[in-house]
């Protein structure tokens, strides 16, 4: 019951309003778009540490708000919307919080075994990596979506020469490594391995593993 007292308090919270949880969930969402176009789930804590929030449970509210208002922007323009916050999951189980279930139409969901959550959940995220049009999701909100410039680091990555690894570099090798996609690779793949040593003792920058399949970056 909180769960959903949580859900509908939240409701419209997205759309304007300058409450902390309102002005948070402006905040958020564009970050939840970029994950969605990497194909990418992001933790809770992970999440809070980009955005400086000292407390990862605080996205109760902020994700209820921009739940509700995706359902409201669904029914307004009669689009179908998937629920992007199904992309933030805790360590633990590697699942979304338990409200998930008030936007995924599962009113039982937290009484379900772990399996079959997981079985649901993965349902939705197909959903919302294939999903294409969340910059026009943003632009009815009223947000702007992130950008990602990677131009700049790559040429000083091409261009280092001597003295280790750079940073421009490191950066540039982190985010491939959870942006397979970006390489016109399966989105649902694992983050890839840094740094994977080699027997000849080389070590390959990023390696994505692909069931038998090994593809070296």
């Amino acid at each position: 019951m909180l769960k959903q007292i949580t859900a509908i308090v939240a409701r419209y919270g997205l759309l304007g309003g300058d409450k902390l949880y309102q002005i948070r969930a402006r905040q958020t969402l564009p970050l939840l778009v970029r994950q969605a176009k990497a194909g990418q789930t992001v933790y809770y804590s992970d999440l809070a540490t980009e955005l400086g929030y000292p407390n990862p449970r605080s996205f109760n509210y902020i994700l209820g708000a921009i739940g509700n208002a995706l359902i409201d922007l669904s029914k307004s323009t009669d689009q179908e919307i998937p629920p992007i916050q199904c992309i933030v999951i805790n360590k633990s189980y590697q699942l979304p919080g338990d409200g998930i279930g008030w936007f995924i139409n599962q009113n039982d969901f937290n009484k379900l075994p772990k399996a079959q959550q997981k079985l649901i959940i993965d349902s939705e995220l197909s959903k919302i990596y294939t999903y294409n049009k969340w910059d026009w999701v943003l632009n009815e909100l009223g947000l702007e979506p992130i950008k990602t410039e990677l131009h700049d680091d790559l040429q000083q990555a091409k261009i280092f020469r001597g003295g280790g690894e750079s940073d421009k570099h490191k950066r540039f090798k982190e985010w491939i490594a959870k942006n397979p996609s970006a390489l016109q690779l399966k989105s649902s793949l694992d983050d890839g391995n840094l740094e994977y040593r080699l027997a000849s003792g080389d070590s390959i920058d990023v390696l994505f593993l692909d069931k038998s399949l090994n593809i070296g970056v």
